[in-house]
């Protein structure tokens, strides 16, 4: 199990996943890839197999259950502008954003030299970055389970993406692992760019059509 975000505190991110361990719905055997299924009242992950989280996936939204999609989406790089990002009180370039569904917002994660640092973010701010995206419309990025992750650093190529929630979770804990001092240092940069490039590559795939 995972803990959800929730107002005052940060998820622990996505464990790694040992010989043994079960689909927590019905218990057959995982392996290290598997699915996730958000329990919203308890605000936590669960690791499930592939069959369980289909089953979820075709459950009605008020269920106490929520399966995490799969797909990744590329956005345009600019759909997020460093003047955004100052507008919705994000001080750096790198954070993640999910409408959690019990506190009936938005809300931002980032780096901080405190660590990985949760803010409420302004909704009719919020709501125009999401129009110049096209994700405007209801469930353009699913409540508690999806997420929009921006990358924006000076002099490289800006990115962003709709991912899984726990894509974003591996991100944390990327950040808790290798983030030294104000501005990460190196290792967690070059960590840092290992992750996007895995996320650019799901979504240049899964558009494809492969």
């Amino acid at each position: 199990m995972i803990a959800l975000p929730t107002l005052g505190r940060l998820a622990r991110p996505r464990r790694t996943v040992s010989a043994g361990t079960s689909c927590e719905i019905c218990g057959t055997a995982l392996d290290a890839q598997h699915r996730h299924i958000a329990e919203l009242e308890a605000h936590r992950l669960l690791c499930t197999c592939e069959v369980c989280a289909l089953v979820h996936e075709r459950t009605e939204v008020t269920s106490r259950f929520r399966a995490v999609p799969k797909h990744v989406r590329a956005l345009p790089a600019d759909v997020v502008t460093t003047g955004d990002l100052d507008a919705l009180g994000v001080p750096v370039g790198l954070s993640f954003f999910f409408r959690a569904s019990t506190l009936a917002r938005w809300v931002a994660i980032f780096p901080s030299v405190a660590g990985a640092t949760e803010a409420p973010v302004r909704d009719e701010i919020f709501e125009r970055v999401l129009a110049r995206a096209g994700l405007d419309r209801p469930g353009a990025i699913a409540e508690d389970v999806e997420a929009l992750l921006v990358r924006r650093e000076r002099g490289r190529i800006s990115s962003a993406f709709v991912v899984p929630i726990d894509v974003c979770y591996e991100l944390v804990a990327l950040l808790r692992t290798y983030w030294e001092g104000i501005d990460g240092g190196d290792m967690a940069k070059a960590k840092l760019d290992e992750l996007f490039a895995t996320i650019d590559a799901r979504a240049c795939q899964e558009g494809s059509g492969r």
